[in-house]
């Protein structure tokens, strides 16, 4: 017998003439394949989470070395990108310009007071850098908001962004806001904090 790969990956046996084996051994080594390969995603999706913890901790890291105490995050995915995560001048643009994908992240911290800030990130993909290039620049002089992700333990805030930093990678425009409820307003989140936080990987 001859032993060979299938194109999924799937070990199979090529009987010789006078060879005993059956079917029975066939579906063994094909449950093995698939074993294999299963391991093999799984692989990845836990390289996907390890790596995003680690990117989370540097957003909480800069927001420490403000002397901000993270409190709780969240992250997702909005599929499809739409203009109704939108608001003002940017809903207009992405109705014209319909974006290619959105990415969401909220950080809610808390400072030396316990007055909240909530920090409001978007990764938003655009058909070219143009596009992403004007969203950025729309969004940067205050023509509009981000839905901001609900997420467990983070204030609901509905306020305009009171600092906004942006970057361009490539299609990709990256918004970042900081938001602060109406009962622990505070100055400790300075422009200069949600600059360092626009310096960062993606989640």
């Amino acid at each position: 017998m001859r032993f060979e790969t299938d194109e999924r990956g799937f070990l199979r046996v090529q009987q010789q003439q006078g060879g005993g084996l059956g079917t029975p051994v066939l579906v063994v080594l094909g449950l093995i394949g698939l074993f294999i390969v299963m391991s093999g995603r799984d692989s990845g999706a836990t390289g996907n989470i390890a790596r995003q913890a680690a990117v989370i901790h540097q957003y909480e890291t800069v927001l420490r070395q403000r002397s901000l105490t993270p409190r709780a995050h969240g992250v997702h995915t909005d599929s499809p990108c739409s203009a109704r995560f939108f608001t003002g001048e940017l809903r207009t643009l992405v109705a014209n310009t319909p974006c290619r994908s959105i990415r969401r992240a909220v950080f809610a911290a808390t400072d030396a007071r316990g007055n909240q800030v909530v920090v409001s990130i978007a990764w938003v993909g655009m058909p070219d850098p143009q596009s992403a290039a004007a969203l950025a620049g729309v969004y940067r002089t205050g023509g509009g908001e981000v839905g901001v992700l609900p997420a467990p333990h983070v204030p609901v805030v509905s306020a305009p962004h009171a600092s906004r930093s942006t970057v361009v990678h490539g299609n990709t425009a990256m918004l970042v806001g900081t938001n602060t409820p109406a009962h622990g307003a505070t100055s400790q989140l300075l422009r200069g904090t949600i600059d360092e936080l626009a310096k960062l990987p993606p989640l």
